[in-house]
């Protein structure tokens, strides 16, 4: 395993999601500190203030694990806003976690820079996977 995550942040509508995945990214010791967002528009808020605010490297995630399907703002809308940002879009390695099988969304998802598209729920082998592709690249 690598050293430590900056820090990571969970974005799914469902609490329970990110209640669970919480637990497993702490339990798998991958980061001091786990942000939280339930939909694309907190998401881009937590982003923002975490870059220019806080200006702390440790406070700003490395890696996010992406829900598609979210009120406010959707997995997609979140990475067009992301992407019109090229300095965030550059920073950030985005994980799509998603209960969808759909090909149309998949074929969307090629439009983005995403690092890795995984079925719900996340799990610990899932995780693994995600960090040895990053550490091959």
């Amino acid at each position: 395993m690598p050293e430590k995550f900056s820090s990571i942040l969970l974005v799914d509508d469902d609490p329970t999601t990110n209640h669970f995945n919480k637990l497993l990214l702490e339990e798998m010791n991958l980061s001091e500190k786990i942000h939280l967002a339930y939909d694309g528009k907190e998401a881009l808020s937590l982003i923002r203030d975490t870059s220019s605010v806080l200006k702390d490297q440790q406070q700003i995630p490395s890696i996010i694990f992406l829900d598609l399907y979210m009120p406010m703002m959707n997995g997609f809308e979140f990475l067009e806003a992301l992407k019109e940002r090229e300095d965030w879009y550059q920073t950030y390695w985005v994980v799509l976690l998603t209960s969808s099988n759909q090909p149309a969304d998949i074929e969307r998802v090629n439009n983005f820079k995403v690092a890795n598209i995984l079925r719900k729920p996340l799990t610990s082998e899932k995780v693994r996977l995600v960090i040895r592709e990053a550490l091959k690249s």
